[in-house]
């Protein structure tokens, strides 16, 4: 008679949840082996992260992060994970570098921190599928996660699983709720001073693709939300609160109903015509270019 072991019982069911999550949206199915490599193959053979990250480091990161992907409908779960590999895959160069690029001769110590101080001879640049960098990054983090972040960061480019945890960790504290936003937000959350406002479009465009590319891959809309957050983030600088966000909402459905045009090639084409105008362009001069491609 084989014995019942209620306490291999209860994991079994606790971990199917964290895996599953809270909408019944399965992180696992949706980042298959084959989504997963079809990044990192795009990496050279060279390259240290290809030997670095897994897939497997992936999920088992994810058991300490039940919320992310799995929040909202299930399109939302799918939005949220094309999201991160997005950010991760520019980030990262389709995950070939675990370390930033000369980062250690960069000064990522913020001495005006108390809370998290730098400790003697250790650099806290970016490390990991998110780069985690500055010192009041990698203390909380490692606090969370279970290691010594301000005296040990090198860790996060030593263990994977580790190294994922640092990027889901700064990602639900720092993103995750940014996606109800769009696409556009999480841009600003991550990278936004060095970005956002005109500073680098071609970044932006870049994760833009990214993004758009993995959701069509997930086969979910990268969400109608996503072409108006590019611009308007990219507006702001001028003072525009939404005003500009509203118009090319209300532009895309008269398009859409006058040529079928859909959310993604509308996208395309606007993030496309915004950042070629460029910041200091005018709204009717991005909507003129607009209207001359179709």
């Amino acid at each position: 008679m084989v014995s019942f072991n209620f306490k291999t019982y209860l994991l079994t069911i606790i971990l199917a949840v964290i895996l599953t999550g809270s909408n019944g949206a399965s992180v696992s199915n949706i980042v298959t082996q084959s989504f997963f490599n079809g990044i990192t193959n795009q990496a050279s053979a060279g390259c240290a992260g290809k030997r670095f990250y897994t897939r497997s480091a992936f999920l088992k990161a994810i058991g300490s992060y039940p919320s992310f992907g799995t929040t909202g409908t299930t399109d939302d779960s799918k939005r949220e994970i094309a999201a991160f590999f997005a950010h991760a895959t520019h980030e990262t160069g389709h995950f070939c570098y675990i370390e930033e690029i000369n980062g250690a001769s960069r000064n990522y110590c913020d001495s005006s921190n108390t809370q998290y101080r730098c400790a003697p001879n250790k650099k806290y640049y970016g490390r990991g599928p998110l780069q985690l960098s500055w010192n009041y990054n990698y203390g909380p983090a490692g606090r969370s996660i279970g290691f010594d972040g301000l005296n040990n960061p090198e860790i996060v480019a030593k263990d994977p699983v580790v190294s994922f945890k640092t990027a889901l960790w700064f990602w639900m504290n720092n993103v995750h709720s940014k996606m109800k936003s769009g696409f556009g937000a999480t841009i600003r959350a991550i990278n936004g001073n060095l970005e956002c406002n005109g500073k680098d479009p071609n970044s932006v465009s870049a994760r833009v693709k990214y993004y758009t590319d993995y959701c069509k891959q997930f086969g979910v809309s990268p969400g109608r939300a996503t072409h108006i957050d590019v611009v308007t983030v990219e507006k702001r600088k001028h003072g525009d609160e939404g005003d500009d966000a509203m118009e090319i909402d209300k532009f895309w459905m008269e398009k859409n109903a006058k040529y079928n045009i859909g959310a993604e090639l509308f996208e395309q084409i606007i993030v496309r015509q915004f950042l070629s105008v460029g910041t200091a362009g005018s709204f009717k001069s991005v909507m003129g270019r607009t209207e001359s491609v179709r």
